[in-house]
C-alpha cells in the first residue's frame, strides 16, 4: 500500500511517533523522559480544546435525532432545519481539522457510472436528499484480488482507496417521498430523516454502495446468466408443448367447471391442456424464484460489505472524529517540536517541512504533504518556538516547554476555551 501526493493526513498518530523517536534515538538520553512529557501535554490539551466541538454536536444531533428512536422533523420544519445546517457547519470545521477532504457531488455521480469491484451494482437518486455531503481522508493504494467467471478467473487490481470515509445525508420530506413506488426498494431511507456514517478502508470507485438510500440492481451479466436461459426455456416450452388448440381445450374445460358451459369436453385434452398451462406457470415461477434468490444475494454482499467498512454511526461518529481530529492536530505540533529539538540549530520552515516528509516517507512508505505553516501555528500559540532575527525557528527548551504547557493548561480549566 502507497500513499497519494498531496496528501495532509498523517499515518502515525502521537504514540507511534513517540516509538520511532525513541527507536531511532533521535534525542539525547536524558531529555526522553521530558520530551515525552511536552508530547503527552500537547495531545491532552489537543483532545481539551475539541471537547467544545463534540458538545456542540451532541447537541444538534439530539436536535435532529431525538431520544427513542424517533427521527427529527420534516424537512421543512424551521427548528430542524436550523440544527442540521449548525450540524453540517461545525462538523465540515472538525473534519477540516482531522485533515478530511469533502468530495465533490461530480465524484459521487462519477462512482455511480463505474463497475463495482465487488459485484454490487446500486442506483442512488441525489435528488432524495435536502442535504448531502461526504468527505475522505488519507486516499492511498491497495491491490484487491477479484474473482470472476465463477471462480474460474483470478485478476490483481490496484484500487485507490479512502482510509477514512464520512457521510452526513439529511432526505427531503414525506411529500417527496409518497409520489415514489420505489421508495420501499431504497436502502435506509426514512422521509425527513438525517443519517451520520463513518467508514474506514473504502474503494474510491465504490463509494455510492455506502449512501443511504440506494437501490441493488443487477448488472449486465446477472441479468444474461437467469434472462437467458429463461427465455430459451419458455421458447422451448411453447414450440414444443403448447398450441392454441390446447389453449382453447384448457379454456372450454375450465368454463365447464365453472358451470358457463353445459356441453362436456374431451378430458384426455383437457388434462393435457392443464398439465401444459402449469408447467408453464411453474417454469415462470422457477425464474422468478432465481431472480429473488439473486437480489437477495447481492443484498447480503453489500450488507456484508457494509459491516466490515462502517466505524460508527449516528452520535457515535462525533467521539471518533474528535479521537482523530486532535491527534491529527497533537501529531503535526510534536513532530515540528521534536525536529526543531533535535536540530540543534535553527531551521528555516521549508526546511523544517523537507526533513518531516522524508522521515514520514521513511518510517512509513506514505508521500505527505506535511504543512508546516499550521504545525508552527500550533507551536506559537503554546509557545514552544522562538524565531532569530533572520525568522529561523528554534524549540524552546524542553524544561521551559513543559512550564508553559502547565501554564497552558491551567489557563485552559480556568477560562473553558475550545476548538471553535
Amino acid at each position: 500500500m502507497s500513499g497519494v501526493d498531496g496528501e495532509h493526513a498523517l499515518p502515525l498518530d502521537p504514540g507511534r511517533i513517540l516509538e520511532l523517536l525513541r527507536a531511532e534515538e533521535a534525542l539525547p538520553d536524558r531529555d526522553v523522559a521530558a520530551f515525552e512529557r511536552v508530547a503527552a501535554a500537547i495531545e491532552a490539551l489537543h483532545h481539551q480544546e475539541f471537547l467544545g466541538a463534540q458538545r456542540r454536536l451532541k447537541r444538534a444531533w439530539d436536535t435532529l435525532e431525538p431520544e427513542g428512536g424517533r427521527h427529527g422533523s420534516e424537512a421543512g420544519d424551521v427548528r430542524g432545519r436550523e440544527a442540521s445546517v449548525d450540524l453540517l457547519g461545525t462538523l465540515r470545521r472538525l473534519l477540516h481539522r482531522a485533515n478530511f477532504t469533502e468530495i465533490p457531488a461530480e465524484q459521487i455521480a462519477q462512482a455511480l457510472k463505474t463497475r463495482s469491484i465487488f459485484a454490487v451494482g446500486v442506483t442512488l437518486d441525489l435528488g432524495d436528499f435536502e442535504q448531502l455531503a461526504a468527505w475522505r481522508r488519507a486516499e492511498s493504494v491497495r491491490r484487491e484480488t477479484v474473482v470472476t467467471w465463477f471462480g474460474l478467473k483470478r485478476r490483481t487490481l490496484t484500487v485507490p482507496t479512502f482510509d477514512r470515509f464520512c457521510i452526513f445525508a439529511r432526505f427531503k420530506g414525506e411529500s417527496h417521498f409518497a409520489a415514489s413506488r420505489a421508495t420501499r426498494s431504497k436502502l435506509g431511507v426514512v422521509p425527513g430523516g438525517v443519517s451520520l456514517r463513518l467508514f474506514k478502508d473504502v474503494p474510491r470507485d465504490d463509494i455510492e454502495v455506502l449512501f443511504p438510500g440506494v437501490q441493488v440492481k443487477m448488472q449486465l451479466f446477472d441479468r444474461a446468466v437467469i434472462g437467458l436461459p429463461a427465455a430459451f426455456g419458455a421458447v422451448h416450452l411453447l414450440v414444443v408443448n403448447f398450441s392454441l388448440k390446447l389453449l382453447g381445450t384448457a379454456g372450454l374445460a375450465l368454463l365447464f367447471f365453472l358451470g358457463l358451459r353445459k356441453e362436456g369436453v374431451d378430458w384426455k385434452e383437457a388434462t393435457a391442456a392443464f398439465v401444459t398451462v402449469g408447467l408453464l406457470f411453474l417454469f415462470a415461477g422457477r425464474q422468478w424464484g432465481r431472480f429473488l434468490g439473486k437480489k437477495n444475494a447481492l443484498h447480503r454482499r453489500l450488507a456484508e460489505h457494509l459491516h466490515a467498512c462502517l466505524l460508527d454511526a449516528g452520535a457515535g461518529v462525533f467521539l471518533h472524529l474528535v479521537d482523530e481530529a486532535s491527534e491529527e492536530e497533537a501529531a503535526e505540533a510534536i513532530l515540528a517540536y521534536a525536529f526543531l529539538l533535535r536540530a540543534g540549530q535553527p531551521l528555516a520552515l521549508a526546511e523544517l517541512g523537507v526533513q518531516i516528509e522524508q522521515w514520514i516517507q521513511e518510517k512509513t512508505g506514505r508521500a505527505v504533504d506535511f504543512e508546516e505553516d499550521d504545525a508552527l501555528r500550533k507551536l506559537e500559540r503554546l509557545e514552544l518556538v522562538k524565531r532569530d532575527d533572520e525568522g529561523r525557528l528554534a524549540a524552546v527548551p524542553l524544561a521551559a516547554g513543559l512550564e508553559q504547557l502547565k501554564r497552558r493548561w491551567g489557563d485552559l480549566l480556568v477560562g473553558g476555551r475550545s476548538v471553535p
